[in-house]
């Protein structure tokens, strides 16, 4: 089953609100399982890529800090200035 079978059998209510709150129980627990496990693969000083929804840009920094499921990483914007950014570990890959 593809991922636009499960969104079609969800947009087509074939399933009651209880089976839809376990599967987004379900999603939500491997969403956080996928952060914590690129969390333990990212290290302070490498350099990473991410993309950002908010700006519609690929965005490459350093990780400066690396928490449970997100990574504090260091970018240079385009004025120049360094800013710190709070990225999910889920999103970064290795540049």
């Amino acid at each position: 089953m593809t991922s636009v079978d499960i969104i079609k059998a969800i947009a087509s209510s074939q399933f009651t609100a209880d089976e839809l709150r376990n599967i987004n129980t379900a999603i939500r627990n491997q969403l956080n399982n996928a952060s914590y496990t690129n969390a333990r693969s990212i290290h302070v000083g490498q350099s990473v890529k991410f993309f950002s929804p908010r700006y519609q840009v690929h965005v490459s920094g350093v990780v400066k800090k690396v928490k449970l499921k997100n990574v504090d990483v260091q970018i240079t914007n385009p004025a120049g200035n360094i800013e710190t950014w709070v990225v999910p570990a889920s999103v970064l890959t290795a540049a």
